[in-house]
C-alpha cells in the first residue's frame, strides 16, 4: 500500500483502521461512517469532519491507480484488495461506488478487514455440542404457519420480515407495490440494520441511517456502464444486512436468486405478475432468457427454493389497493408432504 493511500485511510478512519475488533467499515456519504465490531449485531455510527467527498474521491482514485483499475462516471464501481498495514500477508477487501450509481456528492465505500483469529478445533466443542438436530420445520416457521392458517396476514408479514424471509411483492402497474414496499421498510425492518437499495429511480425511502442507495439507468441510457446485475454483484462486497431491489426485470433475476439463497436472507423485491404462480413462471423465464445450462424445471425448482413469500397486490372493485393472495413456500411444502405421506399410507 502506498504511503499516500495509507495516509488518506488514516485521515478517514483514524485508529479504527488498526483496531482488530473491527471487522468492517462502511461509508454511505461524507462525514460519517459505520463500523462492525466482533460480537455485535448492528453497526455503530461514527462521525469525522475529515471524511469529505474530496478525501473519498482521492482515496478511490488512489486505490484504482494502485490496483491498475479505473473509477469514473462511466465506470462507477471499483473492487480491490490492498495490503493490510498491520498484518503482513493479509489484505483489506474494498468496494467503492461513486456517482451516478449513488446520489451526486456521495461515495459509497466498504472495507472488509482480514480476520487474524486462529482457533483450535477443540474450541468449537461447546458450540457444536449445543446444536439442535436439524428440523425442516423450525419454531419460527411454525409461528408463521399458525398466523397463515389463522389468516392474520398483517402480523404474518411483520413476523416474516423480522425473521428475514425473502419476499417478492407482485402486482400489475399502479397497484401500490412501492407504497406497500415503503410501509414494510418503515414499520417492519429494525432501524439498526444496514440496508442497500437498488433502483432505476428513487422510490424507496428507508429511514434507516445505515443505508446505501444504488441506482442504474434502465436500458443502459445513462453515463454509467452499470445495470441492476452489476450493482447486485457489488452488493456482495458492500456487506448489507438486507438487499432491497426496486424491481426484477430481466437478467438480474438469476443473480438476485443466487444472492438470496446464499446467506442474504430478508431481501425484498417487486415484480410485475398477475398472481404468485405467474410470478414464479416469470422469474423462471427471466433466468432462462438470460442464458443458463439449467432446464426449465431446474430453474423453477431453484426459484421456489429461494423465494419464501410472494405477496400479490391488486386493485379492488372500488379502485383502492388490495391484496389478492399470499404464497408461503414452507406452508405449501408442508401441505405437499402431508399429501404425499397420506397417499403412500
Amino acid at each position: 500500500m502506498s504511503i499516500l493511500v495509507l495516509e488518506d485511510l488514516k485521515k478517514a478512519f483514524g485508529d479504527d483502521l488498526d483496531n482488530d475488533q473491527i471487522t468492517e467499515i462502511s461509508v454511505n456519504k461524507p462525514l460519517e461512517y459505520f463500523i462492525a465490531m466482533k460480537g455485535t449485531r448492528d453497526m455503530i455510527k461514527k462521525e469525522n469532519p475529515n471524511l469529505t467527498y474530496a478525501l473519498l474521491k482521492r482515496l478511490a482514485e488512489g486505490i484504482a491507480t494502485e490496483t491498475n483499475q479505473t473509477i469514473s462516471e462511466a465506470q462507477p464501481l471499483l473492487s480491490a484488495q490492498i495490503a493490510s498495514p498491520q498484518h503482513e500477508g493479509l489484505f483489506f477487501r474494498i468496494q467503492f461506488v461513486r456517482d451516478p450509481a449513488v446520489t451526486g456528492g456521495s461515495i459509497g465505500l466498504s472495507i472488509r478487514k482480514p480476520s487474524i483469529l486462529s482457533l483450535p478445533f477443540s474450541a468449537y466443542e461447546e458450540v457444536l455440542n449445543s446444536v439442535e438436530p436439524f428440523a425442516k420445520i423450525t419454531a419460527k416457521d411454525q409461528e408463521l404457519f399458525d398466523l397463515y392458517e389463522a389468516r392474520n396476514f398483517h402480523e404474518f408479514i411483520r413476523k416474516a420480515v423480522g425473521y428475514e424471509k425473502n419476499i417478492i411483492i407482485s402486482a400489475g402497474t399502479g397497484s401500490g407495490k412501492t407504497t406497500f414496499f415503503n410501509s414494510i421498510i418503515h414499520d417492519c425492518i429494525p432501524l439498526g440494520e444496514r440496508l442497500i437499495t437498488i433502483e432505476d429511480a428513487k422510490e424507496l425511502r428507508p429511514p434507516h441511517e445505515n443505508t446505501l442507495q444504488l441506482y442504474y439507468s434502465r436500458g443502459g441510457q445513462g453515463k454509467a456502464k452499470v445495470d441492476a446485475q452489476s450493482l447486485m454483484e457489488a452488493c456482495l462486497r458492500l456487506y448489507p444486512k438486507r438487499i432491497l431491489l426496486g424491481e426484477i426485470r430481466g437478467a438480474e433475476a438469476f443473480t438476485y436468486l443466487n444472492l438470496i439463497s446464499s446467506g442474504h436472507g430478508g431481501s425484498i423485491a417487486t415484480l410485475h405478475a398477475n398472481d404468485p404462480l405467474n410470478a414464479i413462471e416469470r422469474l423462471t423465464l427471466m433466468v432462462l432468457m438470460a442464458g443458463t445450462t439449467l432446464t426449465s424445471d431446474q430453474v423453477k425448482s431453484f426459484v421456489k427454493q429461494s423465494v419464501d413469500i410472494i405477496v400479490q397486490l391488486g386493485r379492488t372493485e372500488t379502485g383502492g389497493y388490495g391484496c389478492s393472495a399470499i404464497y408461503f413456500k414452507a406452508y405449501e411444502d408442508f401441505k405437499n408432504e402431508k399429501t404425499h405421506f397420506s397417499s403412500v399410507a
